[in-house]
C-alpha cells in the first residue's frame, strides 16, 4: 500500500452533529436488539436454524452499532475539544479503531443473505430445508460462513497483510475509505468488497425473494382454498372417510405453516428494503470517492455511514411490530407500558389477512 494521507476538514458544528447523532443511534439500536436477542435465546436448545440467524443478525447489529459508537464518538468528541491528532500516525490500534465496526458490518451484511437463502429454502425446497435443519453440521457451517468469511476481509487490513485503511492526517484518525492512487493492492481489496459485501450477497438476496415471490404466486390459489376450509371434518363412517379427513386437517396445516413461512418472509423482505436504501448510497459514494477523492466526499463518505446504521435499528423495530409473540413477551416484561399494547391485534393465525395488506 502507497502511504497517502488524506485531510477531512472537519469543523466543530460537525462533530457537535455527529455526536448527538451517534448517542440516538447507539441507544435505539442497542436496545432493540437486545430484545431480538434476549427473545431468541430464552428457548435456548429449542432455537432452530432460522432463529440463530436472525439472533446473528440482531448481534451482529448491536455489535456494529457498539463498536462504531465507541470507535467514533471518541474522534468527534476530541475535534470538538480541539485534541488533535488523535492517532499520531497509522498505528495498529488506530487501525482497529475502525476494522472492528467493519468487521460486524460484514457480518450483518452476510447474515442479511443467510437469512434470504433459509427463508427460501423453507419455502421453495421445504425437503431439503428440513434435510438440513435436522442435522447439526449444516448449523454449524452457516455460523462459521457468518463469522469467519467477514473477518477475512476485516482483519487483514488492521495487520497490513491485504489491502488497508486510509489515515486523515488533519484529524488523525484511521477511515475506511479508499483511491486508486494508493497502490494496486488497494485496488484489488477495494474491487474484493464491493463484489464480495455489496454485490453478491445483494444478488443472492434479491434472487432468493424473487424465488419465493415467484412460488408465492403459484399457489396462492391453493393456499386460499385450504384457508377457506381450516376446520374440514368429514364424517368417519368408513376407512375411505377418515383418509379424506386427515388428508383434509394435513393439508389445512401445510397451508398455515406455509402462510407463516411467507408472512416472515414479508417480514425479512421489509428488512432488506431498508437493508438496501441505507448501502446503495454508502457504496456509491465510496466507488466516487475511489476515482475522485476529496475532503467534501470523504464528510459525505461519513454521513452516508450514519445512514447504513438505519438498517440496524430498524430491524429490531421492524420485528416487534410484526412479530405477536416478541409483544405479547414484552408486556408480560413490562405491563404497564402501553406501547406494545399498539400492536396487539396481530397474531399468526391472521396471516392471510396480513399478507393481502402488504
Amino acid at each position: 500500500m502507497v502511504n497517502v494521507t488524506f485531510q477531512i476538514q472537519m469543523s466543530e458544528e460537525f462533530a457537535v452533529g455527529s455526536m448527538i447523532i451517534l448517542v440516538f443511534i447507539f441507544a435505539v439500536g442497542l436496545c432493540g436488539n437486545a430484545i431480538i436477542c434476549c427473545y431468541k435465546i430464552k428457548d435456548g436448545r429449542k432455537m432452530k436454524v432460522q432463529d440463530i440467524l436472525v439472533f446473528n443478525l440482531a448481534f451482529s447489529d448491536a455489535s456494529y452499532v457498539t463498536s462504531s459508537f465507541i470507535g467514533l464518538f471518541q474522534i468527534f468528541f476530541r475535534v470538538y475539544l480541539n485534541q488533535l491528532p488523535i492517532y499520531k500516525s497509522n498505528t495498529l490500534l488506530c487501525r482497529l479503531n475502525i476494522c472492528i465496526p467493519f468487521y460486524f458490518g460484514v457480518v450483518n451484511v452476510f447474515s442479511m443473505a443467510l437469512l434470504a437463502i433459509v427463508r427460501y429454502l423453507a419455502i421453495n425446497k421445504p425437503r431439503t430445508f428440513l434435510s438440513l435443519s435436522r442435522k447439526s453440521y449444516s448449523l454449524v457451517i452457516f455460523c462459521l460462513i457468518n463469522w469467519l468469511v467477514p473477518a477475512l476481509l476485516a482483519f487483514p487490513q488492521a495487520f497490513r497483510l491485504w489491502g488497508g485503511v486510509t489515515y486523515i492526517s488533519d484529524v488523525g484518525f484511521c477511515y475506511t475509505i479508499y483511491h486508486y492512487s494508493q497502490g494496486l493492492n488497494i485496488i484489488i481489496f477495494f474491487t474484493t468488497v464491493i463484489v464480495g459485501v455489496i454485490v453478491v450477497p445483494l444478488t443472492i438476496i434479491f434472487l432468493c425473494y424473487w424465488k419465493i415471490y415467484q412460488e408465492v404466486r403459484r399457489n396462492r390459489s391453493r393456499i386460499a382454498y385450504y384457508d377457506n376450509r381450516p376446520n374440514v371434518i368429514l364424517p368417519a363412517t368408513h376407512d375411505k372417510n377418515r383418509s379424506l379427513r386427515v388428508r383434509a386437517r394435513s393439508n389445512s396445516i401445510k397451508s398455515f405453516s406455509r402462510k407463516r413461512e411467507i408472512y416472515v418472509a414479508t417480514t425479512l423482505f421489509i428488512i432488506l428494503l431498508t437493508f438496501t436504501l441505507s448501502y446503495i448510497p454508502y457504496s456509491i459514494i465510496a466507488i466516487i470517492a475511489f476515482f475522485r477523492i476529496s475532503p467534501y466526499q470523504i464528510r459525505v463518505h461519513l454521513i452516508l455511514l450514519f445512514v447504513t446504521y438505519l438498517g440496524n435499528i430498524a430491524n429490531p423495530i421492524i420485528f416487534i411490530i410484526r412479530n405477536n409473540d416478541i409483544r405479547k413477551w414484552l408486556k408480560r416484561l413490562f405491563p404497564s407500558c402501553s406501547l406494545f399494547q399498539l400492536y396487539s391485534t396481530t397474531s399468526i393465525a391472521d396471516i392471510a389477512t396480513q399478507d393481502r395488506r402488504v
